[in-house]
C-alpha cells in the first residue's frame, strides 16, 4: 500500500496495481488465442508473456519497480515481434514505451531523493492519466461513420474473431448473434469514454 502523500489518504487499490491488473487482460488477449488454438509447442514465443500476465492478474500488487519493468519489456518485445500495424497495437506500443520511460525516470528520482513511496504514488497517477488520455483519444478517433458500420467496424470484427478463436466450433454459431455485432461499435465507444473519464 502506498503511504499517504501530500496529506491525502492512500487509495484502496494502489494505482500501479490497478494498472497492472487491467493491462494483464490486454496482454492475455494477444497470447491466449494462439495457445488455445494450436498448443504451446508451436507458440513458445507466447509463453513468457502469458505466464507473467497470469501472475500479474493473480498478484497485481507485486508488479512494481523491476518486475513491472521486466513484464512491460517482455510485452513490448512480443508486440514488436508478433503484433500487427493496427491502431490499437500502435497505441499499446506507445503505452509500453511510456511505462518504461516513467519507471526508469522514477527509479532515478528515487535513488536521488530516497522517497520510494512518493515516487510510486506519482508514477501511478502519471500512468492513470496516460491511460485516460489514450482512451479518450481512441474514443474521439472512432467517431466516424466507418466505425459505426458493423460490416467495416473493427469492434464488430474483433468480437467475431475473438469468439471464433476462444470457443469450440460447435458453439461459435450460437455466440455471435447479429445484434451483438451491430451494437459492438456503440458499446466499444461508450466503454472507452467511461474508462477515459473514470
Amino acid at each position: 500500500m502506498v503511504a499517504a502523500v501530500g496529506g491525502r489518504s492512500p487509495p484502496l487499490i494502489p494505482p500501479l496495481a490497478a494498472f497492472a491488473f487491467f493491462w494483464s487482460h490486454v496482454a492475455l488477449f494477444h497470447t491466449l488465442p494462439p495457445l488455445l488454438r494450436s498448443g504451446w509447442r508451436s507458440n513458445l514465443y507466447a509463453i513468457p508473456l502469458t505466464v507473467l500476465s497470469l501472475s500479474c492478474l493473480a498478484f497485481p500488487s507485486l508488479f512494481r519497480g523491476t518486475l513491472l519493468l521486466f513484464w512491460v519489456v517482455v510485452n513490448l518485445s512480443f508486440l514488436l515481434a508478433r503484433g500487427s500495424v493496427s491502431n490499437h497495437i500502435l497505441m499499446e506500443l506507445c503505452m509500453c514505451a511510456a511505462v518504461i520511460t516513467s519507471i526508469v525516470a522514477s527509479a532515478i528520482g528515487t535513488a536521488r531523493e530516497g522517497q520510494e513511496a512518493k515516487t510510486q504514488y506519482y508514477l501511478g497517477r502519471c500512468l492513470r492519466k496516460q491511460l485516460g488520455a489514450l482512451y479518450i483519444i481512441s474514443a474521439i478517433h472512432k467517431m466516424n461513420t466507418g466505425f459505426f458500420d458493423p460490416q467495416k467496424s473493427c469492434s464488430s470484427q474483433i468480437i467475431a474473431i475473438t469468439t471464433i478463436q476462444l470457443l469450440p466450433k460447435s458453439l461459435v454459431k450460437f455466440a455471435i448473434p447479429g445484434q451483438l455485432t451491430y451494437t459492438a461499435p456503440l458499446m466499444g465507444l461508450l466503454i472507452e469514454i467511461v474508462m477515459g473519464l473514470g
